[in-house]
């Protein structure tokens, strides 16, 4: 196995479209998936926290159910980073309420504190089971009021948490968000400039752990 470096970004501002059938990441950034390893990997691997964090807005106008879709959550199939043999779990949560997004430790560089603030919605843990290999879990629906608002963002915000509870290999997967539990609206998130800045964190290795996406839900 080669080491994996993670794209992480604090302080950006993710423009991101549900009517656009575009992936996290996106295509044109030629990373084709989210990795968060076990924790018990070596930090070699690229990960130092075993941790990753999405916030999602949605504005305030939009009033139907939306759902947060992971593509192959699980750590033991076609994508995933073996390390000997799998043995890692991976737990997914989904937050929304007061301190979701307000709380400073939500937006920290590091995992730490309350970086877990505001109300855990939904959560689900995955192993070696190869049930999602390759296929979509989804949590929702929820109102998009189950977020919190935040008038510095302008809409409700969410919050979904990747962890690595166990093991040493390295869980590779997509988020979706789409107001269908079965169809596919994909975001959209990356601008020439953001690359740019993207691969200077790649280079020197720094890995804040916190994304900030916005949805213009049409």
């Amino acid at each position: 196995m080669t080491p994996i470096t993670r794209l992480f970004s604090i302080g950006f501002i993710f423009i991101a479209s549900i009517s656009q059938a575009q992936p996290v990441p996106a295509s044109d950034e030629n990373i084709p998936f989210l990795v968060t390893f076990g924790n018990e990997s070596g930090t070699k691997w690229g990960d130092d926290d075993y941790s990753q964090t999405f916030f999602f807005k949605i504005k305030k106008e939009f009033k139907d159910p939306i759902y947060f879709r992971v593509y192959d959550p699980e750590c033991a199939g076609q994508h995933d980073e073996v390390n000997g043999s799998f043995n890692t779990m991976t737990k997914f949560s989904v937050y929304g309420g007061a301190g979701c997004i307000s709380n400073p430790d939500a937006t920290g560089t590091d995992p730490t504190g309350n970086y877990k603030s505001g109300n855990m919605l939904a959560t689900k843990t995955f192993g070696q089971k190869t049930d999602y290999d390759n296929a979509w879990y989804t949590f929702g629906p929820f109102n998009p009021s189950e977020g919190e608002y935040s008038q510095k963002y302008g809409g409700y915000v969410f919050k979904v948490i990747c962890e690595g509870l166990k093991g040493d290999d390295g869980n590779l997967y997509r988020y979706f968000m789409s107001t269908n539990a079965e169809k596919m609206f994909l975001l959209k998130v990356a601008t020439p400039s953001l690359l740019n800045t993207l691969s200077d964190y790649i280079r020197k290795l720094i890995k804040p752990h916190t994304f900030i996406l916005t949805s213009t839900i049409k």
